[in-house]
């Protein structure tokens, strides 16, 4: 879950500015390496997933490169995983309904699924929401992923016929993606 990049480094004041400029908002763990005279030779960064939280739902900073790993680990295990794509009618949607908001917040992962979510962040919080990634795009990279690992879709609901016109579509997209739709009828929250 951990994203390392290690850069090349002298100067302890250098060191610190770049800190206290690009990781300022962020839970970060530093690794530093000295040579045998004591002066710092390299140090890493080591960044934690940051997690927001927007109106009492949790949102997971993720980026592109951080989700693809993520997803990839997690499709070679065994057991399961809960995605949320959370947007502004989400977030009002789980302020009137607790249950929904439990839900969300018990999910695995989170991501912003809309460009409304990151003008929230940056208006209700001191940090920024860096990235979002759209439950339609996840959805692809998910089935990409898939395609390639071989393993096995499900496509549960929706409105009628939908899994499967989105099973079909992803099929003809990921030629060897093994899908399956399934349509259990409608389903409450109560």
């Amino acid at each position: 879950d951990l994203c390392v990049k290690f850069l090349g480094i002298i100067d302890v004041t250098l060191f610190v500015t770049l800190l206290r400029n690009n990781f300022s908002n962020r839970k970060c763990r530093v690794l530093i390496a000295k040579s045998q005279c004591g002066k710092v030779i390299n140090f890493g960064i080591i960044r934690a997933v940051m997690r927001h939280e927007l109106l009492g739902v949790k949102i997971d900073d993720i980026s592109e490169s951080e989700l693809e790993a993520k997803l990839e680990s997690w499709l070679k295990e065994e057991g399961g995983h809960t995605i949320a794509t959370p947007n502004a009618e989400f977030l009002l949607s789980a302020r009137k309904n607790t249950a929904f908001k439990e839900l969300l917040n018990r999910s695995d992962l989170a991501v912003a699924d809309s460009v409304s979510l990151r003008y929230a962040a940056s208006a209700l919080s001191d940090h920024r929401l860096e990235h979002r990634v759209p439950g339609v795009d996840l959805l692809e990279k998910l089935c990409e992923l898939s395609a390639r690992l071989g393993t096995r879709v499900l496509f549960l609901g929706g409105a009628p016929s939908a899994a499967e016109s989105s099973a079909q579509k992803m099929k003809q997209k990921f030629e060897i993606l093994d899908v399956v739709a399934l349509d259990p009828g409608r389903v409450g929250w109560n």
